[in-house]
């Protein structure tokens, strides 16, 4: 999604535009359009804790 939002960006459109054909948050088309802006393509790298992924570790006891 984030390819897809930077490459709207790319053709003058504005937020609001790609928010709308990406079916998504204008907020989240600025998020991706300003680290893209501040770092290119690093910006548009997340880690897998940053994207939500972040996985919890039960350790069940036996009782």
């Amino acid at each position: 999604m984030r390819s897809k939002i930077v490459l709207a960006c790319t053709q003058g459109r504005s937020n609001v535009e790609v928010a709308a054909d990406l079916r998504i948050h204008v907020s989240e088309v600025g998020k991706w359009r300003r680290r893209f802006l501040a770092e290119r393509l690093e910006g548009c790298r997340m880690s897998s804790v940053q994207a939500g992924h972040r996985r919890s570790c039960w350790i069940r006891s036996k009782t």
